[in-house]
């Protein structure tokens, strides 16, 4: 016996799809030791029926009257296509264009959106604040030189390192590590020039692309002698 019933629980046809839901339950409640298959084209209320939790009453009262009528029968809640002349699909149908004119009944506020787009404008916010508060925090010169703004792309790089390489970024990249300049602003060394070339304060935009001296191990690395910040930025 295949019964379709349109299912779904967030949306204004949710009350009225439940009331048909019962009924047709209701009558199935009369057969014992049969083989029952529910039929339903809604992905949505399939995944909130097969969920080990639900915080909405449409879906426990659903889930409370299949339990029911499992108890005597062999019951299966299937996946149909729409529209495919399955028997009541058509009459499941037109009880949903009913129930989407009508007004909105369920938990407020009431969002129109999926999950997915709401997660995904909070992380785009998300995204544009942290660049604008990075753009507009004073200091960090060295940092600034070499992350001009917030990328989702240098974040996963990083977050892939382990510990050890994710401890050498951050030093190259705040220039809080151990070269002259940084040694010299903490007074633990005089001379911030770079002990390899003489020629610029030791830094890590001048030891990743700048420095004369490492010059071979840039072009072996990064394919060119002498990097720009642009290049660097590109680098991972």
């Amino acid at each position: 016996m295949l019964c379709s019933v349109k299912l779904a629980f967030n949306s204004t046809l949710a009350k009225i799809n439940n009331k048909r839901t019962h009924l047709d339950v209701s009558y199935l409640c009369d057969e014992v030791n049969a083989s029952i298959a529910i039929g339903s084209d809604s992905q949505a209320a399939l995944k909130a029926l097969a969920a080990a939790k639900t915080i909405s009453q449409l879906v426990l009262e659903t889930m409370k009257a299949l339990t029911e009528l499992s108890i005597h029968n062999c019951v299966n809640v299937l996946c149909v296509p729409g529209h495919s002349d399955i028997v009541g699909n058509e009459e499941a149908d037109k009880l949903a264009k009913q129930a989407a004119a009508a007004e909105y009944i369920g938990r407020e506020p009431a969002l129109r959106f999926s999950t997915i787009a709401v997660r995904s404008k909070v992380r785009q916010w998300a995204h544009n604040e942290h660049n604008k508060h990075w753009l507009n925090t004073e200091g960090c010169r060295q940092a600034k030189e070499l992350v001009t703004r917030v990328t989702p792309g240098l974040t996963q790089f990083a977050l892939r390192q382990c510990h050890r390489d994710l401890r050498t970024l951050v030093y190259l990249l705040t220039g809080h590590n151990t070269f002259n300049r940084h040694l010299t602003i903490m007074q633990r060394v005089n001379d911030p020039l770079c002990p390899l070339c003489k020629e610029e304060e030791e830094t890590s935009l001048h030891f990743l692309g700048k420095c004369c001296a490492t010059a071979n191990i840039h072009r072996l690395h990064f394919g060119v002698a002498f990097l720009k910040p642009g290049d660097l930025k590109q680098a991972h």
